[in-house]
């Protein structure tokens, strides 16, 4: 057994690696992170799977090498990558000085030399292993020296041995260097021998072992060789040498090297924090607290657990109270705070119905902890949290909100919510979390462990109010230097128990609606599975892509052309390809209903019974404030937002949600509002004429397209105005216009030429949104709401091409947002005032989905909110043209029929 284990990592390999394998990763000042990235999980990856006791880094360093000097040609063809790519060294450099683990590299020479001198220099009484992403190093596999290389993305590694490099290539590996002269290289621009190829290479040189031997053959019996053979061996034999050359890795660079500088020692922890929590490499930082010190000693040990032991967060003692006495005291403790940092703790997981155990307070002084008893909040607690005179700090304070409400507790006072304030900051980011906000601060964690007894939890939240604390007022200084500070007091802020109030209501569900619904759907399945695998002429799992392509084009022969694969090479049986096969044959049709059907009975039909609250029997959804980059709203558990309001299925669905008793529903709808934000904030004069004159702006649009009058316009033809409309301000291009709408892709570049031309206004708007993204870094809404856009500056072309689209899109789809958000903040206040928040109201907001408010009232009063409510939407900002709100009233959300209908 070796005594040692050196890793030797290609460095330039393994990052031009994760360049091309991970999903383009950006941190929130814009730097691109990619390759850092996965270079840092490989590593990390590396010294946990292959146990090293040394470990080396070798770099390509800019410049040409000695290559270069003997071949002009040489890496000619290669495209240079871009500038984001070799910003990252230095990065990766950074990391592995906090790794301690040392780097290697020299001028004039390539990081395969660097590696083949490293490894001739090993002890002999260890082992090397070589960490690459090529295979140009396995000439230099060994008895002691093994080549680790990925075969695909940063963690499908394959290990190659003198016997694995024999078995894939009939060869040794030294015989490699002539191989590769012989076959060349086309990224190195190596043309080798023209005309013998990879089999022709292996047998020649099985049979004689070298280039030289092999031309020393060909000279003595040039019988013995094929015609064809031959011809290419003479007229390449001035080239080979060179070649040979070229590919030869270089062993003895005089590099000062000592072999006990390359042994692993422990991580530099503080330093690796810094750099993680700069490049925000949350989720590695922990994987990286649990690995166990490479070294066996005590004292490595102890020098660990000192670093783990240094304190995070702002520290300080906390009392912890409990009972009513308790609540007395701790109540007391915070008379008169301005400010009170709260954090909670629950016994369970049901905010609906929820058992308090925990809450803790934190008045920028002095931290306390009170343990409830029976889950109940005793008096004293529920006037301090409902006294207006004190701000509230908090982290997701909604959660806390709806789970209050079940006590009939509404928090008071300014609410100051770290998670909002992080996402109006970096509203391109999901990285909210209290967890990843105090990594930011401080390189710390603040997952709160369970414990057996009440006092250690206690502490715990004791300690993150002291984190929020300070988490906050970094962040509400932040808000107030970058102008955003009344955006998020204006809007933000007061949707806090906006959407805790939509939550706690719920809305009633017709469960048994969709147990029948459920029923007739899974039958209908079954019948297009039928038919499915009839037209297949065999039986076989729909679902499975694998066996879906098989079917298709191997069994079927569907045409394949212009069909993108899958990364495993397999014909992609995706829904934008199947598209491409729509009318060729009947399987295809069958194909989308069943997939629609399928994914409408597990995400909806059957899901949403099981959401409903057994306690209520209603469904909560959780509507989601600081998620989306524009800044509108999104619900999850179900996602509302999906279900579509455009298809036979998407309504029946609706129709499961129902109003009480004596309730109906109102449904408010927002007309056609992001083309009117748009011809506002464009100030194009032909779409403000037509909205202010209360035309069809779809039909305009067509009659300027196909010019003719608007009442010649075809069902058609404003069919694909529409289209056009709406994907304008989403960055539609021709190939995407051409396939909504049935056009040749001609025909659509024309149509967009025609309405960016009639359209002048926005045609100016789209060129200087980008143009503000590149010069300022961000886009507005007109309520001054952000978003960040390094990447429009990118040398990545579809990052910049990317970022370009949100430019226009964002000012638009955010000023949406901005609008509905004011609107359900005033209309909350109205409701409050004239009818309470308590469940058995006669008005409640019940949803949000897309431009949409759902209301349930009782029937009686149903016609006489509706004409103050279409006046708050209507009037909560002005635009260029006016705002028009349809509103619909019904006994279910599904079949709803316009007011005064």
């Amino acid at each position: 057994m070796p005594k040692n284990t050196f890793v030797i990592i290609d460095g330039n390999a393994i990052l031009h690696r994760a360049w091309h394998a991970m999903p383009p990763l950006t941190t929130k000042d814009g730097r691109v992170i990619s390759a850092a990235y996965g270079f840092t999980v490989m590593l990390m990856k590396v010294l946990k799977d292959l146990k090293p006791t040394h470990v080396a880094v070798t770099f390509d360093l800019p410049g040409k090498t000695f290559r270069h000097d003997a071949f002009v040609a040489y890496k000619a063809q290669r495209v240079k990558q871009p500038q984001e790519l070799y910003d990252q060294i230095p990065m990766v450099k950074t990391i592995l000085e906090g790794f301690r683990i040392p780097v290697f590299e020299m001028e004039g020479y390539e990081a395969d030399d660097v590696i083949g001198t490293l490894s001739k220099k090993a002890p002999k009484n260890s082992e090397t292993i070589i960490v690459t992403g090529d295979l140009d190093t396995l000439q230099l596999v060994d008895g002691r020296t093994k080549v680790c290389t990925l075969r695909k993305g940063i963690s499908d590694v394959v290990i190659y041995d003198e016997e694995a490099v024999k078995a894939r290539y009939g060869l040794r590996p030294d015989q490699l260097i002539d191989y590769k002269a012989m076959r060349g290289d086309v990224s190195d621009n190596l043309p080798g021998l023209r005309g013998i190829g990879e089999k022709g290479a292996s047998e020649l040189l099985q049979k004689y072992g070298t280039i030289e031997k092999i031309y020393a053959a060909a000279k003595k019996s040039p019988n013995d060789f094929k015609p064809r053979v031959l011809d290419a061996l003479l007229k390449g034999e001035g080239e080979a040498p060179l070649s040979k050359q070229l590919v030869t890795i270089v062993r003895d660079l005089p590099i000062d090297f000592s072999f006990e500088k390359t042994k692993l020692r422990e991580p530099d922890l503080e330093k690796l924090r810094a750099a993680f929590q700069d490049l925000e490499f949350r989720t590695l930082l922990p994987k990286l607290d649990r690995e166990p010190p490479p070294a066996s000693s005590r004292s490595s040990a102890v020098a660990l657990a000192k670093a783990e032991a240094k304190p995070r967060n702002l520290s300080g003692a906390a009392e912890i109270f409990s009972g009513e006495p308790g609540a007395k005291k701790f109540v007391k403790m915070f008379n008169g705070a301005k400010a009170l940092a709260i954090r909670f703790g629950y016994a369970g997981s049901d905010r609906i119905d929820p058992k308090f155990a925990i809450l803790a307070c934190f008045d920028g002084a002095a931290a306390a902890g009170l343990v409830f008893e029976n889950g109940k909040i005793p008096d004293p607690v529920r006037k301090l949290l409902e006294d207006p005179s004190i701000e509230k700090l908090g982290h997701d304070l909604k959660e806390d909100q709806v789970a209050l409400a079940a006590a009939g507790i509404w928090m008071a006072g300014r609410l100051s919510d770290a998670m909002i304030m992080s996402y109006l900051l970096n509203p391109g980011s999901r990285a909210h979390d209290l967890d990843h906000l105090t990594f930011e601060a401080t390189g710390g964690h603040a997952a709160v462990q369970d414990a057996l007894f009440a006092e250690p939890r206690a502490e715990s939240l004791c300690q993150e109010t002291r984190t929020i604390w300070s988490i906050v007022r970094r962040l509400e200084a932040e808000l107030e230097g970058e102008g955003l500070l009344k955006l998020y007091r204006d809007i933000e802020q007061p949707l806090v128990p906006v959407l805790a109030a939509m939550e706690r209501h719920g809305i009633k569900v017709d469960v048994g609606f969709l147990t029948a619904m459920s029923g007739t759907m899974q039958k209908r399945i079954d019948e297009v599975t039928a038919a499915i695998t009839a037209a297949a002429g065999e039986d076989f799992n729909v679902s499975s892509p694998a066996q879906l392509q098989r079917i298709l084009f191997e069994k079927l022969k569907l045409p394949a052309r212009g069909i993108k694969k899958t990364p495993t090479g397999q014909l992609s049986t995706g829904a934008d390809e199947l598209e491409k096969l729509r009318g060729v044959h009947p399987i295809i049709a069958n194909l989308f209903e069943h997939r629609e059907y399928s994914k409408l009975l597990s995400t909806y039909v059957n899901a949403i019974p099981r959401l409903v609250h057994p306690k209520t029997g209603r469904l909560h959804t959780h509507f989601n404030q600081a998620v989306t980059a524009t800044g509108r709203l999104s619900s999850s558990d179900p996602n509302l937002q999906n279900i579509p309001i455009r298809t036979e299925l998407g309504r029946e669905i609706r129709k499961a949600f129902v109003a009480e008793k004596g309730s109906v529903l109102i449904a408010a709808d927002y007309s056609q509002i992001e083309l009117r934000i748009a011809a506002s904030i464009a100030n194009d004069r032909k779409m403000i004429e037509a909205f202010r004159e209360g035309v069809d702006i779809h039909a305009v649009t067509a009659a300027e397209i196909w010019e003719t009058d608007p009442e010649n316009v075809t069902f058609e033809q404003r069919r694909a105005a529409k289209a056009i409309n709406f994907g304008i301000l989403y960055g539609m291009g021709a190939n995407a216009l051409a396939a909504s709408t049935g056009v040749s892709r001609g025909e659509a570049s024309t149509f967009i030429e025609k309405y960016l031309s009639a359209y002048g206004g926005l045609r100016g708007y789209m060129d200087e949104a980008k143009a503000q993204a590149k010069t300022l870094g961000y886009v507005e809404t007109l309520l001054g709401r952000r978003r960040y856009l390094p990447e429009i500056n990118s040398g990545v072309p579809y990052l910049r091409a990317e970022a370009e689209r949100m430019a226009i899109n964002m000012p638009i789809q955010g000023t949406n947002a901005d609008i509905i958000k004011l609107a359900m903040g005033r209309l909350h206040e109205r409701i409050k005032n004239e009818y309470g928040l308590e469940p058995g109201a006669g008005l409640k907001m019940l949803l949000q989905v897309h431009d949409e408010l759902v209301f349930e009232c009782r029937a009686s009063i149903a016609k006489d909110v509706t004409s103050w409510i279409r006046e708050i939407m209507e009037n909560v900002v002005t635009l260029k043209v006016p705002i028009d709100v349809n509103i619909e009233i019904g006994k279910n959300w599904g079949a709803m029929e316009s007011e005064g209908s």
